[in-house]
């Protein structure tokens, strides 16, 4: 068993960490697996980068999400365990920071601007504990192919 500090990109199997693809007539999963027999999630980063300003109501610059991003932990029979939106979506840049409070974002002088989200969920009681087989998953449902850059982060430990 592997003992220590988890940084894992949340993946899809085709587009690696870059979650800003068409997700609107399939939706993608981007996920990461426990593997050891336990695992403590603490929270997760979100990294979004796009060209123009950022709108509160939109996403990125002005993108407009109809069915949103779900964040979900999936047990080891692929059952949702736990939906950390409670059956919403995140379908705009206010709801990130809505749901996280840890949301900056930066426009500083020429260039792409972008936004940072930290999700602590260990700030809510406890740490999310995962088992093996056990997955971290978010699910893009909409086209983020306009966005420059989004990838997920999750953050954590193993014992």
């Amino acid at each position: 068993m592997a003992h220590g500090h988890i940084f894992k990109w949340l993946r899809n199997a085709t587009h690696g960490r870059d979650a800003n693809k068409d997700g609107s007539s399939t939706p993608l999963t981007y996920e990461w697996e426990c593997t050891e027999d336990t695992a403590f999630i603490n929270r997760m980063l979100v990294y979004i980068e796009d060209t123009g300003t950022f709108d509160a109501e939109k996403y990125g610059n002005g993108l407009t999400l109809s069915n949103g991003i779900k964040v979900q932990i999936i047990d080891a029979e692929g059952n949702v365990d736990l939906d950390f939106l409670d059956g919403f979506t995140i379908t705009s840049n206010g709801e990130w920071k809505a749901m996280c409070h840890d949301y900056a974002h930066d426009a500083e002088g020429v260039g792409d601007e972008n936004a940072s989200v930290r999700w602590t969920w260990g700030k809510s009681g406890k740490l999310v504990e995962m088992k093996a087989g056990m997955k971290v998953r978010v699910t893009i449902q909409d086209n983020l192919a306009g966005l420059e850059k989004h990838w997920f982060q999750i953050q954590g430990y193993q014992e």
